[in-house]
């Protein structure tokens, strides 16, 4: 039998399997935390300051929360201007996803982009794609057709 480590309350055999896999939806938890730390910090005493916290788990694994780090995504300029039809320049898309709250770089026909704790929207090079064309302006695009 396998007990947690802070309550003492045995785990059943679910909570064990899913404690030691890690799929206690450790990623769902992390961005609800970070956007509540994110969107809270402001408030503090001395604002925008966040004091880490060491969670240790039912299986003595130590963590530590909020995990507030930006992760990067690659996105080829190509994959953008062929879904939105425009023609533009990795620079352009550059500066257009800056307003959208995203720290971006052009190297070459590729944009490297920093997506912060409080963007947990951005999961996919689909999603950087929709920032762009939301910053350029849907009213700006051209219709196409796809045929």
């Amino acid at each position: 039998m396998v007990f947690d480590t802070v309550a003492t309350a045995p785990l059943s055999a679910w909570q064990y399997t899913h404690a030691r896999t890690g799929r206690w939806e450790r990623r769902q938890a992390s961005i609800v935390l970070n956007t509540m730390v994110t969107m809270f910090s402001g408030y503090c005493s001395e604002p925008f300051t966040v004091e880490p916290v060491d969670v240790t788990d039912a299986l003595g694994v130590t963590r530590t929360w909020p995990e507030l780090g930006s992760r990067s995504v690659e996105v080829d300029m190509g994959y953008i201007n062929a879904r939105i039809g425009t023609d533009l320049a990795a620079e352009q898309a550059a500066r257009l996803l800056t307003k959208m709250c995203l720290d971006t770089k052009a190297h070459g026909e590729k944009l490297v982009v920093q997506v912060p704790p409080t963007r947990s929207d951005v999961l996919h090079p689909c999603d950087i794609m929709e920032d762009v064309a939301i910053a350029y302006g849907y009213n700006n695009l051209v219709e196409v057709s796809p045929f």
